[in-house]
């Protein structure tokens, strides 16, 4: 199992990036089911604030190292 972390936040991109990142209620979960449905990943979490998007994603059967 890997587990991928993928964010952004205000320390690391201006407000104009972040925007461009955020998900509506539907986008997201458009987004959650399309990660869902590649062979490659068990499950994923997206978490946003207004500070921050990170992207959670659980890989199957990959070793990291």
């Amino acid at each position: 199992m890997a587990l991928v972390l993928v964010g952004i936040n205000h320390k690391t991109a201006p407000l104009q990036v972040r925007e461009r990142v955020s998900f509506t209620k539907r986008r997201l979960k458009e987004s959650l089911i399309e990660l869902k449905q590649k062979d490659f990943i068990n499950g994923a979490v997206m978490l946003f604030t207004c500070n921050r998007t990170e992207i959670y994603i659980e890989g199957k059967g990959y070793r990291c190292g």
